[in-house]
């Protein structure tokens, strides 16, 4: 939990959400599954010549603005882009 917690733009409500919907995932510390349930992971469409990469959409909801928060609070942060 401290290590999630001292992350850059992991508040108290984006900490509990990240602990309560995907505790699973973190523990047994499978990036692949939290990836897919927050819905970063991108999908490949591909059909003859075309491939285009687009967002995922079947993702667990809560997680996902959790993670968008996440970023922005992070970016709103970083020294390096002020």
């Amino acid at each position: 939990m401290e290590i999630l917690a001292s992350l850059p733009g992991v508040g108290r409500v984006v900490l509990a959400t990240l602990l309560a919907e995907a505790f699973d995932a973190l523990q047994r510390r499978d990036d692949a599954a939290l990836r897919s349930l927050t819905g970063v992971a991108p999908v490949t469409k591909r059909s003859g010549k075309s491939c285009i990469v687009v967002r995922r959409q079947a993702c667990h909801d809560r997680l996902a603005n959790a993670m968008y928060h996440w970023a922005r609070v992070a970016v709103q942060h970083d020294l390096t882009t002020v």
